[in-house]
């Protein structure tokens, strides 16, 4: 089996999210009939990285001159880079699942894609937890969340 596992961060970009997707990847890696193929941001080069015999990382370059904290422009970089990128994953690595770590950037990724995907909820990705981004939640991230969440297996 083969999953496409997208999140916004990893070290040594982000913080505790971060840090949860490095000892979830440490986890899965043990599951040696499951390959996993990693989309993640880098603050400022596109690289590979094979964590493990089975878990692949691609660092997407999205311009982030902070490596802790994230901004709307970065975000929809990554979006736009990962979904690219995705869908060249799955034709070439015959994906057959996606897990979507955080609703926004990684879930709506996973919601333009033609494969179920699980979707992990954390922090500022549910609503009204971050208070920077209440007026573009208001504008756009309710509806679109609740579409993401909607469609999530």
């Amino acid at each position: 089996m083969n999953i496409l596992f997208i999140t916004y961060e990893y070290p040594p970009v982000g913080s505790g999210a971060a840090n949860a997707v490095y000892y979830l990847l440490k986890e899965f890696s043990k599951f040696k009939k499951i390959n996993f193929f990693v989309i993640t941001s880098s603050p400022n080069t596109y690289h590979t990285k094979k964590l493990a015999n089975n878990v692949f990382l691609y660092h997407l370059d999205i311009g982030k001159n902070n490596s802790k904290t994230e901004s709307p422009l970065t975000m929809m970089r990554f979006s736009d880079k990962a979904l690219r990128l995705s869908k060249e994953l799955i034709q070439q690595k015959k994906i057959d699942f996606v897990h979507a770590f955080m609703g926004i950037p990684a879930g709506y990724v996973a919601y333009k894609l033609p494969l179920p995907y699980l979707l992990d909820l954390c922090g500022s990705d549910v609503h009204g937890h971050n208070k920077k981004y209440k007026i573009l939640e208001f504008l756009l991230l309710k509806r679109l969340s609740k579409r993401i969440w909607g469609k999530a297996r």
